[in-house]
């Protein structure tokens, strides 16, 4: 498969896999790349582990680590994200069994938007309804809350 562009944001990212629920935008200039690699991460000598959320239980939802001037992003049964410092090349390694959609879906949820919150950008985790009648309507509020529940 060829690497193709996509709109994300106001940002264009070249992905080795695809990524359907964004916009195309073949023969743009990317600014952010993303490849997934075949096999786990092999640094684990060189991380230094700087912290992890958590679960109201205690289970630990991401890890993050530094790795030089890079981060590794460690979502515990899913992948492993390895982040250059700039955030512009992110490399992925998919834990055994899990499938390119859990992968898209850790890097479009996840990935992506710490990443630009790292670099000082605003991002929101929301839902949204539309009602009959066309109103809209939307709700804010940090993870767990509870909002794709209510959407």
């Amino acid at each position: 498969m060829t690497d193709k562009t996509y709109r994300i944001f106001d940002e264009m990212m070249q992905s080795s896999i695809p990524l359907p629920e964004l916009l195309a935008c073949p023969g743009e200039e990317p600014a952010i790349t993303f490849r997934l690699k075949a096999g786990g991460f092999s640094g684990e000598g060189g991380l230094k582990w700087i912290h992890e959320w958590k679960t109201a239980a205690g289970e630990v939802t991401l890890a993050v680590a530094r790795e030089g001037q890079a981060y590794l992003l460690r979502f515990p049964g899913g992948a492993d994200f390895r982040v250059s410092e700039d955030g512009r090349d992110i490399v992925g390694y998919a834990f055994p069994g899990r499938t390119k959609d859990t992968i898209r879906h850790l890097l479009l949820d996840q990935v992506v938007p710490r990443v630009m919150g790292h670099q000082g950008r605003l991002v929101l985790h929301g839902g949204a309804v539309i009602l009959p009648g066309g109103q809209a309507v939307a709700f804010l509020g940090n993870t767990g809350w509870g909002k794709s529940t209510l959407v």
